[in-house]
C-alpha cells in the first residue's frame, strides 16, 4: 500500500520526507525539465529504421524503451554494428562455446550407436574449431622415419566400404582387425601402403590413449600391441592413463592454446567457455572426487549445459535498450520511447491458474486495474526522467493500437496545446532532413487526421518530377547504400557511391541474357519432317539433359545414312534419329566477357593432368563444372557409409572374385600367357573348382559375411544363396555351399564362354613399362587436318582372345584405326574386352541397358579397346561390351559386323549390333563404306579429346544439377 503519512514510514527506510502527490498533479512532475517530442513511423517494422535513425543523430547517455526490448535488440543490431556500438550480451552456457563442444565430441567418440564411426573419426581429424597440437601422435616409426601416425580418410573410406565397418558396439576391434591384414591395391603401391599403416598407427595411438574413458568391451583391445600391417614391426604407442581426470587434463593439453588465444576474437566465446568449464569440472572433482564410472560423459556434458558463461562487456555504456519495467528509476539524457503499443506493452492482468473472476473477487486477488496502474506510474516516471523524450509512434499502421497509458497521455497532452507543443521538431533533426529537394531524406511533415502536424519517418518514398520517376531510400546500412546506387541507375541520375565490384553490373545482366539464352534453346522437337539439327550447333542445346544420348523406341540408331554425319538428330519418316553425342556442351559466348569467364565460358586456368584416366574423361564429359568442383576444388559431397553394403562395395567383390579366378586359371599380373587356353583346358578343370576360389577369396575380402546383422545375412544369401549360419559352418569345414548366388552365376557364365580363352585380368594400360599409352587420334581418311592425341590410362576388367578358324599372323602391325568394311589386315589375335558391372533393383531387368549406357554414353570400352590395340600390335578388338552380373549373368558383347556371321555360332556372349548403323567417319558420303565398329572406336576418341581440349581451354560451363550452387547461373529448372 502507498505510504502517505510520514508516520507510516517503516523503520528500515532512511528518513526522508513523504511526497504526498497533490489529486490534480498531472503528468509532469514539478522538477520535470523534459522536452517531448511525437514522432512518427508508417509500421511497426519502420519505426526500428526511426530509432536507428534517431541514435546516429542524438549524442550522450540514451536509453530506449520498448515493449519487445530483446526483439528491438535484435533488429537493430546491424544498424548499431554499422554505427561502431555494441551492447552487453547475455550470458550463455559453455555449451553454445564451439570449443566446449569440441571437447565433448572427442569425448564422445567411442560412445553410443556411432562409437568408433567413421565420420566421427574424420570430424576430429578436420574439425578446425578448436585447433589441436596431438603431442601424442608425435612417435617415430622403427623403420620408416618419414612414416608418421595420420588418419588418411580415403583409405578408411575404401576399408569401411570394402569390409562394412560401421559404428557402433565393437567398431574398434573390426578396425583394427581390419587394418592389421590390411594389405595395398595392387603391389608395391608405395603411397596407398604408407596410408594403411599410419591410419592403423593413428587408430591405436588414440585408442591407447582414450583407455580411462572406452567400455569395457573396447579396454582390452585398446591395450593390444599394434604391428604394422605394412612393416611388419611393432609400432610405438603412449603409455596408458591412469584414471579419468588424467585424461581430460591430457586433453586440455593437446590444444594449442596460443593459436587458439591469437585467432579468439572478441566476439568468440571459445576460451570464456573453456576457462568457466573446467572451473566448474574442479569444483566437482573437489566435492565427488576423479571417479564418475560410465557416466563421465554425461556428467560433462550436464555441465557444459548449466555453467554460466558471463556475458562480454559492452564498450558503449551510454545506450541501453531496455522495457519499461526495467526502465523504471533510470535517468538520461534522451529517451526514446517506442513500439509501447497494446501487443507489445498489454496492461492485461496476469491470470491465477485454476481461479475464475468469482473466486479471485472473493479471494480480494481479482485487481483489473493493476496492469493500467502499473503501466501509467511506469510512463509517467519515464516521460519525466530525461531532458529529451521521444515518442515514436507507429499507429499509423493498421490494426496498431498505442498502449492505454500512452493513448491516455497523448489524449490528455493534445488538451494541453499552450504547454506542451507536438508539432515542433527535435533539435537534433535538421530541416535539410525534410526538406522536400533534399534527396533520400528520412522525414517528411505529414497532417495526420485527429492527430495534427507531424514528422513521419520514410524509409522509402516515390515522387514524379518533370525529369520522371525518383524513388528515396533513407537507409542507413551498406546494403542501403547499394540500393541507392541501383535506383540511380534505373533512374538514370548519377551515381554517388562506387560497387564494391566492378563486375556488380553483371547481374543485372545474368537476369537478362541467361534466362532468355535458356528459352531460345534448340532441341530436335523444334524441326520438321525431313529436317536435321546441325552438330554445330550443340552450344544453342545449352545443356544435355533434353538430349537423348542412349537410344529408345523413340530414338533410332539410324544415323550412318543420314544426308550428314555427325549430327544432332534427325526427323524421318516421323521417327527420331539419334544424333551423335556432342558433349560437353559449350552455351554460345553472351558476348560479355566477364559474364563469360561466370559461367565457365572463359579460359580459366587449371591444373589438368598430363594423363586421364577413365573416370577423369567421364566425370568432365558429364560436366565439367561438376568435375572442375569435385576433382579440382575437391567440394564434392562428403562421402557417407551406407548401412546396407555400397554399391561401388559389391561391384569391387565380383571383381576380386573374377579376378581371383583367372588368377587361378593360370593368368599374371600385367603379363600375357604364351598360350591361349580356355578355362574348362587351364589350371581350374571345372566350375567346382573355380567356386572354390571364390569362396576362399570372399574369406579375405568379404570377412563381414560371417555376422549375425540383416546385411550380412542379406548379401551373403545375395553373393553365394546361403545364410550366415551356413557360410559359417563351411569355415569350420562342416558344411558344403554348392554353386550359387550371384557368384556362383557368374562362374557358370564364364564356363559357358566355350569359344573365349581369358587373355588377361585387371589388366593395367602400359606401353614402353610406362603405365599410360599415348592415343593418337589421326584426321579421317575423307578429310585434312592435323594429328592429335592424349595420354590415356586405366585398368581392363576382362580381356578374351576369341578361339575360332582364323588366318591369324605372328608377324602383325598395329591395327590401323580407321578401315572400311571387309578390309583385311594382317592379325595377330582376336580380342574381345568386358567390362564387369554389377547390377541391383530395378536396373536388373535382363535387359542391355547398361550394355547400350557402355557403348553410347561412357568412353571407356572404346578407349579401353584402341588402348589394347596400340600396346599389343596385330591384336585386333572385335568385339566389347558390359557383363551385366545379378539375378543372372548376361556377357553382352557388341561385335564388328565383320565378325558378326564368322562367330554366328560360337559361344562368345549375348551378341548385339547396335553400332552398325549409326556411325561412319566423318566426311564419308551416305552410302559410306567405313567399318561402323571402328568409327564407333574413332568417334569415342573424338570425343574423349573433345573434352580434353575444352579443359585445356579453361572452359568448365554447367550441364547439371551442380548449377543450384549459384542461383544467379540458373537457366531452368533441374
Amino acid at each position: 500500500h502507498p505510504v502517505r503519512k510520514q508516520s507510516d514510514l517503516p523503520k528500515w527506510i532512511p528518513e526522508h520526507e513523504v511526497w504526498i502527490p497533490d489529486s490534480k498533479q498531472g503528468w509532469k512532475s514539478p522538477t520535470s525539465q523534459s522536452q517531448i517530442f511525437h514522432l512518427m513511423a508508417e509500421s511497426e517494422e519502420q519505426s526500428i529504421s526511426a530509432v536507428a535513425n534517431i541514435l546516429s543523430r542524438v549524442d550522450g547517455d540514451v536509453i530506449v524503451v520498448d515493449g519487445d526490448s530483446k526483439n528491438l535488440e535484435r533488429k537493430l543490431a546491424p544498424s548499431l554494428e554499422n554505427q561502431g556500438v555494441r551492447l552487453r550480451g547475455g550470458s550463455t552456457t559453455a555449451l553454445s562455446s564451439s570449443a566446449v563442444n569440441r571437447l565433448l565430441s572427442i569425448l564422445e567418440i567411442p560412445r553410443g550407436e556411432e562409437a568408433w564411426s567413421l565420420k566421427r573419426l574424420a570430424d576430429m581429424v578436420q574439425q578446425i574449431g578448436l585447433p589441436m597440437d596431438w603431442n601424442i601422435l608425435k612417435l617415430e616409426h622403427p623403420e620408416n622415419q618419414e612414416w608418421s601416425p595420420k588418419l588418411h580418410i580415403d583409405t578408411m573410406i575404401e576399408l569401411a566400404r570394402g569390409f562394412h565397418v560401421l559404428g557402433g558396439r565393437g567398431s574398434l576391434q573390426r578396425w583394427l582387425s581390419t587394418l592389421s591384414q590390411a594389405t595395398p591395391r595392387f603391389v608395391g603401391d608405395e603411397g596407398h601402403s604408407k596410408a594403411l599403416e599410419e591410419s592403423q598407427w593413428w587408430l591405436s595411438i588414440i585408442a591407447r590413449w582414450m583407455h580411462p574413458i572406452l567400455s569395457k568391451t573396447d579396454k582390452p583391445v585398446a591395450m593390444q600391441n599394434c604391428i604394422g600391417c605394412i612393416s611388419g614391426k611393432e609400432l610405438p604407442l603412449p603409455e596408458p592413463l591412469s584414471n579419468q581426470m588424467e585424461w581430460f587434463n591430457s586433453l586440455l593439453s593437446q590444444i594449442d592454446w596460443r593459436l587458439l588465444s591469437s585467432r579468439d576474437s572478441k566476439e568468440s566465446n571459445s576460451i570464456p567457455g573453456l576457462q568457466h568449464f573446467i572451473e566448474s569440472i574442479s569444483r566437482l572433482t573437489k566435492e565427488v572426487g576423479t571417479d564418475f564410472g560410465d557416466s563421465f560423459f554425461e556428467v560433462l556434458q550436464n555441465l557444459a549445459s548449466n555453467t554460466q558463461v558471463p556475458s562480454r562487456r559492452g564498450v558503449d555504456s551510454g545506450l541501453r535498450i531496455l522495457n519499461p519495467s526495467q526502465a523504471l528509476g533510470t535517468s538520461c539524457d534522451t529517451l526514446i520511447l517506442n513500439r509501447l503499443n497494446s501487443e507489445t506493452w498489454s496492461m492485461k492482468s496476469p491470470s491465477v491458474p485454476w481461479l475464475d473472476e468469482k473466486s479471485r473477487m472473493k479471494l480480494g486477488i481479482n485487481r483489473p486495474d493493476i496492469g493500467l496502474r502499473k503501466g501509467r506510474h511506469y510512463l509517467r516516471n519515464l516521460l519525466n526522467s530525461s531532458k529529451i523524450v521521444i515518442i515514436v509512434d507507429s499507429s499509423l499502421q493498421d490494426g496498431i493500437e498505442l498502449s492505454g497509458p500512452l493513448e491516455e497521455w497523448l489524449s490528455t497532452a493534445s488538451l494541453q496545446a499552450d504547454e506542451l507543443d507536438l508539432e515542433k521538431h527535435p533539435p537534433f533533426i535538421d530541416p535539410e532532413d525534410w526538406n522536400p529537394k533534399t534527396s533520400n531524406r528520412a522525414w517528411v511533415w505529414q497532417n495526420i487526421p485527429k492527430v495534427g502536424l507531424r514528422l513521419v519517418h520514410k524509409v522509402s518514398s516515390m515522387e514524379m518530377l518533370a525529369q520522371g520517376v525518383r524513388t528515396h531510400n533513407s537507409g542507413l546500412l551498406p546494403r542501403d547504400e547499394a540500393q541507392r546506387a541501383g535506383l540511380a541507375l534505373i533512374e538514370g541520375r548519377p551515381v554517388t557511391g562506387l560497387p564494391l565490384s566492378n563486375t556488380s553490373i553483371l547481374e543485372a545482366a545474368k537476369i537478362e541474357i541467361l534466362p532468355d539464352q535458356y528459352q531460345r534453346r534448340r532441341d530436335i522437337s523444334h524441326y520438321e519432317e525431313g529436317e536435321i539439327f546441325p552438330f554445330e550447333d550443340s552450344g544453342k542445346m545449352i545443356r544435355t539433359t533434353d538430349y537423348r544420348i542412349i537410344p529408345n523406341r523413340n530414338n533410332i540408331p539410324f544415323a550412318r545414312n543420314s544426308s550428314q554425319w555427325p549430327h544432332l538428330g534427325e526427323v524421318k519418316e516421323k521417327k527420331k534419329i539419334l544424333g551423335i553425342d556432342p558433349r560437353p556442351i559449350v552455351p554460345s559466348s553472351t558476348k560479355l566477357e566477364s559474364l563469360d569467364q561466370r559461367i565457365g565460358l572463359g579460359s580459366v586456368k587449371l591444373n589438368l593432368p598430363k594423363v586421364w584416366s577413365q573416370s577423369r574423361l567421364q566425370a568432365w564429359l558429364f560436366c565439367p563444372r561438376n568435375a572442375w568442383v569435385e576433382r579440382h576444388l575437391k567440394l564434392g559431397k562428403e562421402e557417407i557409409v551406407p548401412e546396407d553394403l555400397a554399391a561401388n562395395t559389391r561391384g569391387n567383390i565380383i571383381h576380386f572374385v573374377e579376378e581371383a579366378i583367372l588368377r587361378a586359371h593360370g593368368l599374371k599380373q600385367n603379363q600375357l600367357p604364351s598360350e591361349t587356353k580356355k578355362l574348362t583346358e587351364g589350371e581350374l578343370k571345372n566350375v567346382d573348382a573355380a567356386w572354390q576360389v571364390a569362396l576362399e577369396t570372399l574369406v579375405t575380402k568379404a570377412p563381414w559375411m560371417k555376422r549375425a546383422d540383416g546385411v550380412a545375412a542379406h548379401r551373403c544369401r545375395d553373393l553365394v544363396g546361403v545364410n550366415p549360419s551356413i557360410w559359417k559352418s563351411w569355415l569350420e569345414g562342416e558344411d558344403v555351399i554348392p554353386v550359387s548366388g550371384r557368384l556362383g552365376r557368374m562362374v557358370k557364365s564364364d564356363f559357358a564362354l566355350s569359344d573365349c580363352a581369358p587373355l588377361a585380368s585387371e589388366w593395367e594400360v602400359r606401353e614402353n613399362d610406362k603405365p599410360n599409352v599415348t592415343i593418337n587420334l589421326p584426321p579421317s581418311p575423307e578429310q585434312k587436318g592435323e594429328n592429335s592425341d592424349f595420354k590415356f590410362t586405366g585398368f581392363i576388367d576382362k580381356v578374351d582372345a576369341v578361339i575360332i578358324d582364323y588366318d591369324l599372323q605372328k608377324e602383325a602391325e598395329i591395327i590401323p584405326l580407321d578401315l572400311d568394311i571387309g578390309q583385311k589386315v594382317p592379325i595377330s589375335k582376336l580380342v574381345i574386352i568386358r567390362d564387369i558391372k554389377s547390377v541391383d533393383g530395378p536396373k536388373d531387368d535382363g535387359k542391355d541397358n547398361r550394355h547400350m549406357k557402355g557403348l553410347f554414353d561412357e568412353l571407356q570400352l572404346a578407349l579401353y579397346a584402341r588402348a589394347w590395340e596400340l600396346c599389343n600390335p596385330g591384336h585386333r578388338v572385335i568385339g566389347v561390351g558390359v557383363t551385366q552380373v545379378g539375378i543372372e549373368t548376361l556377357p553382352w558383347v557388341e561385335l564388328d559386323p565383320d565378325f558378326t556371321e564368322l562367330l554366328s555360332e560360337s559361344s562368345v556372349g549375348i551378341v548385339t549390333q547396335h553400332l552398325v548403323n549409326q556411325y561412319r567417319r566423318p566426311g564419308e558420303s551416305k552410302q559410306a563404306a567405313s567399318n561402323p565398329f571402328r568409327a564407333w572406336m574413332r568417334e569415342r576418341i573424338t570425343t574423349a579429346n573433345r573434352v580434353i581440349e575444352n579443359a585445356k581451354a579453361g572452359k568448365i560451363p554447367c550441364n547439371c544439377s551442380t548449377i543450384d550452387a549459384c542461383g544467379g547461373l540458373k537457366r531452368g529448372g533441374w
